[in-house]
């Protein structure tokens, strides 16, 4: 692997798999998306596609960049009465392992 990877990530097994990318050759973004593919598929109460966040990416010798993932709210743009409408609450009960069972409300 040519430079450094640094993988942090919600559990172990992401990490590892982002982790194993790097050494296989990848850069830091492969491993991020390796990390990230492996939560949505391991912890989907942490990380799934419908969700949001930050990436920073730092090139040795340039400015960081930050990317802004963020998704609006439902409702975004509506009177504040109807603000979040269309929202689906969601319960996780996280047990041992990755066996969540989810509880939808209407």
């Amino acid at each position: 692997m040519k430079g450094s990877v640094a993988v942090a990530s919600s559990s172990q097994l992401s990490a590892d798999a982002g982790a194993e990318i790097a050494e296989r050759g990848g850069n830091t973004v492969d491993a991020a998306i390796a990390a990230a593919l492996t939560s949505m598929n391991t912890e989907p109460g942490v990380c799934g596609l419908d969700g949001g966040g930050f990436a920073t990416i730092w090139r040795a010798g340039e400015q960081p960049v930050t990317i802004d993932g963020y998704a609006a709210v439902p409702g975004l743009g509506l009177s504040a009465e109807r603000l979040g409408e269309g929202g689906v609450e969601v319960f996780i009960e996280y047990g041992s392992g990755v066996n969540q069972e989810a509880h939808l409300t209407d």
